[in-house]
C-alpha cells in the first residue's frame, strides 16, 4: 500500500499498530541520515536536510509550503509524521495564552533552560533552549531556540543569550542539564565566569514532563498566541512521548522545575526584549 499520512489514525496507522507490515517512511526533507536498502547490495541513502525530489519540489518549495499550510499539517502529509490533535501526554488545551509580553516587575524571575544535543559529534541532533518568565505564580514561556549546532557554535549560542537576557534582571537562572554536551559546555562556561546550574535530573524523560503536567492543566503555564516557533513547540509537545524529538520538551520540563520548585526573592533591576 502506497500512501500519504493525514492522520495517527489513518489507515497506515491502523495497519502498523496491527503489526506484521514492512514500512518505509519517505519523508519530503530528511531529518535524519537514511539508509534504504534497495536490493542487491545497493542503498539509498540521505543525509539530514536532503530533499526527496528536489527537480519537482526544492527545498524553498517545501519550506513555503510549510509556512503557508502550518507545521503541524505539513508533518503529516509530506514529513509523514501525524500528530495526534489531542496529545498524548499534554492537551494543548490546558496552555493558557498571552497577546502581550508580561511586564517585568518586582519578584519577577528569568530563567533560561537548555537540552543540549547528547554529544558535540552528533550534528543531526537539536539543542533546544526555552526562556521562561515567572510572574505571580505563572510561568510564561517567551521564547523557545531549537537549532543544530557543533559544539563551538552550541557554546556561543549560548553565551549569546545569556549575554542578551542577563543584564536586565538579577533574578536569573541559566540551567543545563549535566550530561553528554552538557558536560563540558558547563565546564567551558564556568571558566569564561559565567554562572551556569548544573541539572542532574531524576527520572527519565516522561517522569520529569508528567510531574509538571498538574501546573499545565491548571493553566499556569502560558504561551504567545502568536510565534514564529510555536507550531514546530507544539508538534513536538504533542507528539511526546512517542515523537522523534523531546529536546524542546525537556528544556520546558527542567525549567518548569526550577520555575515552581525554586523561589528566591531578589529585587527587580530592568527590563529587556528579545528580539
Amino acid at each position: 500500500m502506497v500512501m500519504q499520512r493525514l492522520h495517527v489514525d489513518d489507515l497506515v496507522g491502523h495497519l502498523l499498530a496491527q503489526g506484521g507490515w514492512t514500512y518505509l517512511n519517505l519523508p519530503a526533507i530528511a531529518e535524519t541520515p537514511q539508509v534504504t536498502p534497495l536490493g542487491l547490495g545497493r542503498y539509498h541513502r540521505r543525509h539530514t536536510g536532503n530533499v526527496l525530489h528536489p527537480e519537482r519540489e526544492p527545498l524553498a518549495m517545501l519550506e513555503e509550503m510549510r509556512r503557508s499550510m502550518g507545521s503541524l499539517d505539513f508533518a503529516a502529509q509530506y514529513q509523514q509524521e501525524p500528530v495526534a490533535p489531542g496529545g498524548n501526554l499534554i492537551q494543548w488545551s490546558w496552555f493558557k495564552v498571552y497577546d502581550e509580553r508580561p511586564v517585568l516587575g518586582p519578584g519577577d524571575k528569568i530563567i533560561v533552560s537548555w537540552d543540549t544535543a547528547v554529544s558535540a559529534s552528533e550534528l543531526a541532533d537539536y539543542s533546544a533552549c526555552v526562556i521562561l518568565q515567572v510572574k505571580n505564580g505563572s510561568a510564561y514561556v517567551l521564547e523557545v531556540i531549537r537549532e543544530r549546532l557543533d559544539f563551538p557554535a552550541l557554546r556561543r549560542r549560548v553565551v549569546e543569550v545569556h549575554r542578551h537576557v542577563s543584564r536586565a534582571v538579577s533574578d536569573y537562572a541559566l540551567l543545563i542539564e549535566n550530561k553528554g554536551s552538557g558536560m563540558s559546555l558547563l565546564q567551558d562556561l564556568r571558566r569564561d565566569g559565567v554562572h551556569a546550574i548544573a541539572v542532574d535530573p531524576s527520572g527519565d524523560k516522561v517522569m520529569r514532563m508528567k510531574a509538571q503536567t498538574a501546573r499545565i492543566e491548571a493553566g499556569s503555564v502560558v504561551l504567545p498566541r502568536r510565534a514564529p516557533w510555536l507550531d514546530e513547540f507544539r508538534r513536538e509537545l504533542m507528539a511526546f512521548p512517542a515523537g522523534r524529538y523531546d529536546d524542546q520538551v525537556d528544556a520546558l520540563s527542567q525549567g518548569l522545575q526550577r520555575a515552581f520548585d525554586y523561589r528566591p526573592a531578589i529585587a527587580f533591576t530592568g527590563t529587556f526584549h528579545w528580539g
